[in-house]
């Protein structure tokens, strides 16, 4: 993340000048009850900036300061926001669980010839269209409000065809116990995906879930291309970005796992 800038409301954002602190807490709510203390949200000292823009890479990509999931940006996806996006050159994309559009945006950037963001949380959607405008590439992008599942099936109806798909869904597997419906899920999004990558297009699927080990992940998802009787290479394994460390005394640190693909046939 290169640089950043700030917006106190009603104009244009302007840098964030070396120096500049301001603190927001946002205490998970879950975390906060099972740890047993009172979680606390708000500015710590003086009030900050209402929203900034962050650069990452060739992308400007808005936070609003307070609002949507964690920080407002997924920051333990930037390395593979970077990665991923030069493989939507000259390709269609579709940015599944696409949140405020970050993949959508580096894809179009490195020159995709459309994208297509389904999301179903208002407030991403706002951020989603928002970061398209902000990149200038609002015209060859498409934000949809639909159910990911759905939409999945939907599409695959229709016999669309993408060339870069991302999968980026939410924990499905909050527990153990949750395991086994969240690889039904898991392999259902995949499946579905899988059917609508074109041969030689660029897959690259995620879980953020702990509970769902790198093998059950892999494993799944070969399920899905047995299914979908595709044949997948694998280009790279993908993990959280460097600054959000795995701990070997804290397995629960090492959470985010995905696969960047391309279908043979």
């Amino acid at each position: 993340m290169a640089a950043a800038s700030r917006h106190r409301g009603g104009g244009a954002h302007e840098p964030w000048r070396r120096g500049d602190v301001a603190v927001f807490c946002a205490d998970d709510l879950t975390a906060a009850t099972l740890e047993g203390f009172e979680p606390a949200a708000g500015w710590l000292d003086a009030p900050g900036p209402t929203s900034v823009v962050v650069e990452e890479g060739a992308a400007r990509l808005l936070v609003r300061i307070g609002g949507g999931h964690k920080t407002g940006l997924y920051l333990d996806q930037a390395d593979n926001r970077l990665r991923v996006g030069p493989h939507g050159a000259a390709r269609a994309v579709l940015d599944v669980f696409a949140y405020t559009a970050g993949f959508a945006c580096h894809a179009l950037l490195a020159g995709a010839t459309s994208a297509v963001c389904i999301e179903s949380s208002k407030d991403a959607l706002a951020g989603a269209i928002d970061n398209l405008a902000l990149n200038g590439v609002a015209a060859r992008a498409e934000v949809r409000d639909v159910n990911a599942f759905d939409e999945l099936r939907r599409l695959d109806r229709a016999g669309e065809r993408f060339g870069l798909i991302v999968l980026d869904p939410p924990p499905f597997a909050r527990g153990r116990g949750a395991l086994e419906g969240a690889l039904r899920g898991y392999k259902e999004i995949n499946l579905r995906a899988i059917r609508l990558l074109e041969p030689g297009g660029v897959l690259a699927t995620f879980s953020c879930s702990h509970h769902v080990s790198d093998d059950a992940f892999e494993g799944m998802v070969r399920d899905a291309a047995a299914d979908a009787g595709a044949r997948l290479r694998l280009l790279a394994p993908l993990t959280q970005s460097a600054d959000h460390p795995v701990l070997l005394t804290v397995p629960e640190t090492r959470y985010l796992k995905g696969l960047l693909l391309e279908r043979m046939g």
